[in-house]
């Protein structure tokens, strides 16, 4: 009997009886979660992969494209931002609202994780929600 797992990406909770199976999202396997950096990384993985974190956010039309037709959940983290200067944190903002609003074009779900590293990168569901919209992930 397959066990299937859902996983809030928002908040990275697990519900308490399927603690053992996966206590954090990084950890999960290739086939549930991945993390790339390059684009071709990105347009293998979105075909075998049911979460895609990519970190760079380039905005590409064969990529939405793709995790349009894979339904393959692409993931935006808020991590990502935190640490960055903020003329750096201000493109890459930029950069994630073009790539959400290509990805809604193409009807590619969208959605947004904390990926937090520490217990310092955590946010509340108030600052989340306004980090959505913000983004304009629905």
């Amino acid at each position: 009997m397959a066990m299937t797992m859902e996983i809030d990406l928002v908040r990275m909770d697990v519900p308490a009886s399927q603690k053992t199976i996966c206590s954090d999202v990084r950890k999960a396997q290739a086939s549930f979660f991945s993390s790339v950096i390059t684009l071709e990384q990105a347009r293998a993985c979105c075909k075998r992969s049911k979460y895609l974190h990519f970190a760079s956010y380039d905005s590409d039309v064969g990529l939405a494209k793709a995790c349009a037709q894979a339904k393959c959940t692409l993931v935006v983290a808020v991590s990502d931002v935190l640490n960055l200067p903020p003329v750096e944190k201000g493109k890459k903002i930029a950069r994630i609202k073009r790539f959400v609003a290509l990805c809604r074009h193409y009807f590619a779900e969208v959605k947004l994780a904390s990926l937090a590293r520490n217990e310092y990168e955590l946010r509340s569901a108030f600052e989340m929600k306004i980090v959505r919209e913000y983004f304009g992930i629905a």
